[in-house]
């Protein structure tokens, strides 16, 4: 299994779309994940630090069979999407954190409207829409998984 996990620091803010309100946004430093790792006793992910438009087309493996995308920002949810989608296999899933459906799920939290505009963006000419998840409270996130081919169920059911 392999494991991504990008850090930097948080891009300024370029548009309307990802402003924050009403929450603290502050950047984890690496120290804050090795913390986090030993706290519940996990084996540490190997870290690609930069950014996400930068290391996830170069250090990502050819296929990918989930995806988990916590980037808060219309520019790394979309690049993350940009890269993963394409390498997705058959059946594989992404879930995607703070993907704020106010018309499916009325309670979200919708402070990061720039997650849920990137999927709309990029799903905008694909014949496939974000599920939602629905939650207590005010869980927001959403996935996609991707189809199996047509050609690939027939080939199996022989």
């Amino acid at each position: 299994m392999t494991e991504q996990l990008t850090s930097s620091v948080l891009p300024p803010v370029v548009s309307d779309v990802d402003a924050v309100t009403d929450h603290l946004v502050r950047p984890a430093t690496t120290d804050d994940l090795v913390a986090t790792f030993a706290r519940y006793e996990r084996r540490l992910p190997h870290i690609h630090a930069g950014w996400f438009s930068e290391t996830l087309p170069r250090d990502l493996p050819d296929r990918v069979a989930a995806a988990y995308f916590d980037g808060d920002f219309y520019d790394s949810i979309m690049a993350s999407l940009e890269a993963v989608w394409p390498r997705l296999s058959p059946n594989g899933l992404i879930l995607i954190d703070d993907y704020a459906d106010l018309e499916r799920s009325p309670r979200a939290w919708s402070k990061l409207p720039g997650v849920k505009a990137a999927c709309d963006d990029f799903f905008a000419d694909k014949t496939t829409r974000p599920f939602v998840l629905v939650g207590c409270r005010d869980l927001a996130m959403g996935g996609r998984a991707r189809a199996v081919p047509e050609t690939s169920r027939r080939r199996g059911a022989a």
